[in-house]
């Protein structure tokens, strides 16, 4: 077409262009969502559409349209896509704020390991680590509960039971009656666990009562009862594993956590194999290992024996593994191979998770919070549900609920901001002290490559018919 016809359209500041190695090129536009697999001609032509030298590229005036329809070409300058990002966030963060909330019962912040990487070391001396939910705080927790939910369109009637290590067998008791009144009310529970005394539990196992598990296991055992510590000294491994079995037969399902730095990488597919052996993947509930970063809470302080990654270099280990293992970048691979075969476009955010939104712990003494890092630290307290008049706010609560990328200027003019979705605001938080967005650790990088390997097992599957 002629150029003269593209007068008021230039190219988004917001196309993300992943080379493929077929000579084409895929699109995701950062904030309409569209993704396309293209010609390189046409890549060439909205790089350099608009510069004198370059400008002489050409497309057809229906590939033009095309364009236009995807948000590719735009006839909004870059400060108006600027504003029209910031207020798209504004409004789907308050979408969100009207529709969702959920729930965790912090159960007790004590507990039987003594791992050395655990974020909760800064409460281990406070009073109330040995502190643990009463029938009376049960029955109080569910009023703020049903207080909170009628604020919400459709709050969540799943609730999280959570630590410390929630499922200690002294306490058996009071998960009972947590989880049987909260039955009656109609909601199902999930735990994350270490699983060490889940065999005490058993009866509370099932579909229809802890319905879900997430349960972490770091490696092999020589790499595993290094880490994952019991206070008596004694390896954890085994049982744990004897405890995931039964979970399994119970119906339950089980998601598998290893916590991964460069000494325990190399476990992954041994722990694979050895699922396989225990036929694990066979059982009646669900079963889904995965691997997760391990992320530094020591403030600089040096922990034996953990070599930990950077993101970059997690994310690498992982592509060369070609995303076997799960993690963050297959879960991404999975939406982009999605999107390409059923023609739709990318689900974006403008909040990390539900601590930006809805995201409400209750711990024992009576405090809530909102992220699960910050628990039992009282300067991160949002509220407080002992009030016979109701729930007492703090202003923490709007810190939290405030918090999306449009108040980061450098995630509002980044093309990956609904994709990143200003990364984990906790780990901001320990970095810079400051409640924000912004912590990118690299995931431009981690994007591409995740097009880039979705986009050679859409071909793979699809027996190389063309890509439109």
């Amino acid at each position: 077409m002629d150029k003269s016809d593209m007068k008021g359209y230039r190219p988004s500041s917001y196309i993300i262009d992943v080379p493929l190695e077929d000579d084409r090129c895929m699109l995701v536009h950062g904030y309409t969502g569209a993704v396309d697999i293209v010609s390189d001609n046409v890549s060439v032509f909205l790089k350099h559409t608009g510069t004198p030298t370059k400008g002489k590229s050409c497309i057809s005036k229906s590939a033009f349209e095309i364009l236009v329809r995807r948000g590719y070409l735009t006839n909004k300058n870059e400060t108006e896509e600027v504003l029209y990002v910031q207020k798209m966030a504004d409004l789907l963060h308050r979408r969100s704020k009207l529709i969702y909330c959920n729930f965790v019962f912090a159960v007790t912040y004590d507990c039987n390991f003594c791992c050395p990487y655990c974020y909760e070391k800064g409460i281990t001396g406070a009073p109330s680590r040995k502190l643990v939910f009463t029938k009376s705080m049960v029955d109080k927790a569910y009023l703020a509960i049903n207080e909170i939910s009628s604020g919400y369109l459709r709050p969540s009637k799943q609730i999280t039971l959570y630590g410390g290590e929630p499922l200690l067998k002294e306490n058996y008791e009071i998960v009972q009656y947590i989880v049987g009144k909260g039955k009656a009310l109609g909601y199902r529970f999930i735990a994350v666990t270490n699983a060490y005394d889940l065999d005490c539990f058993a009866s509370l196992l099932g579909q229809d009562m802890i319905s879900g598990l997430q349960v972490t296991l770091d490696g092999m055992p020589q790499h595993h009862n290094r880490r994952r510590i019991h206070r008596d000294g004694s390896p954890t491994f085994d049982r744990i594993m004897h405890n995931i079995s039964l979970a399994l037969d119970k119906g339950c399902d089980v998601s598998i956590r290893t916590n991964t730095d460069a000494d325990n990488f190399d476990d992954l597919l041994s722990l694979d194999r050895k699922f396989k052996e225990a036929g694990f993947y066979a059982k009646i509930g669900n079963f889904r290992p995965y691997s997760a970063l391990l992320v530094d809470y020591s403030a600089g302080q040096l922990h034996t024996g953990l070599k930990y990654l950077q993101s970059e270099q997690f994310d690498l280990l992982h592509s060369s593994l070609h995303y076997v293992y799960d993690c963050n970048a297959t879960n991404l691979t999975k939406e982009i191979y999605n999107v390409l075969t059923n023609r739709t476009t990318l689900h974006f955010s403008p909040i990390f998770c539900s601590a930006q939104a809805g995201s409400y712990i209750l711990d024992p003494s009576g405090d809530i919070y909102s992220c699960w890092d910050e628990c039992g630290h009282k300067d991160a307290v949002i509220g407080s549900y002992l009030h016979n008049d109701g729930i007492k706010w703090f202003q923490y609560r709007d810190q939290w609920q405030k918090c999306n990328i449009s108040s980061s200027e450098k995630c509002i003019r980044c093309k990956y901001a609904f994709l990143c979705r200003g990364g984990c605001v906790s780990h901001t938080k320990m970095k810079t002290n400051k409640l924000e967005p912004g912590l990118c650790n690299d995931f431009p990088h981690l994007f591409r490559d995740a097009a880039a390997f979705a986009y050679k097992q859409y071909l793979y599957d699809t027996a190389g018919t063309n890509v439109k």
